[in-house]
């Protein structure tokens, strides 16, 4: 699965583009930065710049945008060491438990900095204070890293923040639902190759508006992943086929015209069970209705009491981007 079909077009476009449309592996990326910069954003190689075509060029500024946002080889080892270091003390205070790696680095969609998911299985124990109050001990004792405690969030939470590394954990206990999510996550990036590409420069966006957080009523990783996914299966039956045949620039601009002004989010609800539907919604005030493929009885728009600011941002990007020449800089920022 890949990007093959856009071939086709570029080739009629006398530009030139990687023999896969898929991401290009690091090593390139890391080339095309040492190349000497034109002018344009930091993410971009002078390769892209000089694409004569601005719906190719877009297009792989989207791949090259991707591989600078995602954390790198050096970055992920530095994650690694962190999560093994904390892992042992959480073992030291729970000799039978189970670690879980759950969220968007277990299904390569964190960005850059973003925190790691760990939930901690203890099943003789069911008090999640007691047992992040346990774990805070040794982690202060250790020197570990800085933690804060969050009790009363729906889903309590021991935040740290590694002391070697700087890298941030939220650590939970006996919570199954995100572990159980990592799978139909990977599922999905299979069948729709454009989708990691896609989520990756939607986080971005949305973080540099703090639009991210689910506890702020911002759209949470899982969520977002959905919505990516609805909006790619109603793209891939309206369009009958063409998908292998858009590029991510298109589908970028189609989703944000699609969510801003197309979607009657009054009206209708959204679900991606089987091919995706959308369904008439109760009359519950909510502003956005997603059912939880997990647990069809939880909507999972609930807690995201921003939306309505989300969709202005949407309209916002749209208008950024329907220009003759669109780039990601009208949108996102620099994070390195």
């Amino acid at each position: 699965a890949g990007y093959m079909g856009i071939k086709k077009i570029v080739q009629r476009m006398n530009s030139t583009l990687p023999s896969s449309m898929m991401q290009k592996k690091r090593s390139h990326t890391e080339e095309a930065k040492e190349e000497k910069k034109i002018s344009g954003p930091h993410w971009m190689s002078e390769r892209t710049l000089k694409i004569a075509h601005p719906i190719v060029k877009f297009h792989n500024e989207i791949l090259e945008f991707v591989e600078y946002a995602v954390p790198n080889k050096a970055e992920i080892a530095l994650r690694d060491r962190a999560i093994k270091r904390v892992s042992v003390a959480i073992r030291d205070c729970f000799k039978t438990c189970k670690i879980k790696l759950f969220g968007s680095y277990a299904t390569s969609l964190s960005l850059l900095n973003s925190d790691v998911d760990l939930t901690v299985l203890v099943p003789e124990k069911d008090d999640s204070d007691f047992l992040i109050k346990t774990l805070k001990r040794k982690i202060d004792r250790d020197r570990i890293g800085h933690c804060l405690p969050i009790y009363n969030a729906r889903v309590p939470i021991l935040k740290i923040e590694e002391s070697d590394t700087g890298v941030k954990m939220d650590v939970s206990f006996n919570v199954v639902d995100g572990r159980y999510a990592v799978k139909p996550v990977k599922a999905h990036i299979h069948n729709f190759p454009q989708l990691k590409p896609l989520v990756i420069v939607l986080k971005a966006f949305l973080r540099e508006r703090d639009y991210n957080e689910t506890f702020s009523g911002g759209i949470g990783s899982f969520l977002l992943v959905l919505l990516v996914v609805a909006f790619l299966q109603y793209f891939k039956k309206e369009k009958r086929g063409s998908m292998q045949t858009t590029t991510l620039g298109e589908l970028l601009l189609a989703m944000f015209k699609f969510y801003g002004y197309e979607f009657n989010f009054k009206e209708l609800g959204i679900s991606v069970i089987g091919d995706g539907m959308f369904y008439k919604k109760a009359n519950d005030g909510l502003i956005l209705s997603f059912e939880n493929p997990q647990d069809p009885d939880q909507d999972l728009g609930k807690k995201v009491t921003k939306f309505a600011n989300i969709v202005e941002s949407f309209k916002e990007a749209y208008e950024e981007l329907r220009v003759s020449n669109p780039t990601l800089s009208r949108i996102v920022k620099p994070m390195r």
